[in-house]
């Protein structure tokens, strides 16, 4: 796992929208996470986190609607990355 894709993945495990939720499979708008990164990186990490299957990403014509959620196998590479460091 890439520190992109760890940081990536803990911004959208600690989003705000979750509302209470388990983060698991639940989605969140994308903006309140991406926008931690320029956007000239963001697809790349994105394209990177889904092909590894830590995330899925529905992306809308408007990037205002567009969402991100964690997989349950994204979550457990990040616990598997905080138990390691």
């Amino acid at each position: 796992m890439t520190k992109n894709q760890r940081t990536l993945l803990t911004l959208v495990k600690n989003s705000q929208y979750h509302d209470g939720e388990e983060p698991t499979d639940h989605p969140v708008w994308a903006f309140d996470v991406l926008d931690a990164f320029d956007a000239a990186s963001r697809g790349g990490i994105v394209a990177q986190a889904v092909e590894a299957g830590f995330i899925g990403y529905q992306q809308e014509r408007n990037r205002m609607e567009s969402i991100i959620w964690i997989t349950a196998a994204g979550m457990a590479a990040l616990q598997d990355e905080e138990r390691v460091a």
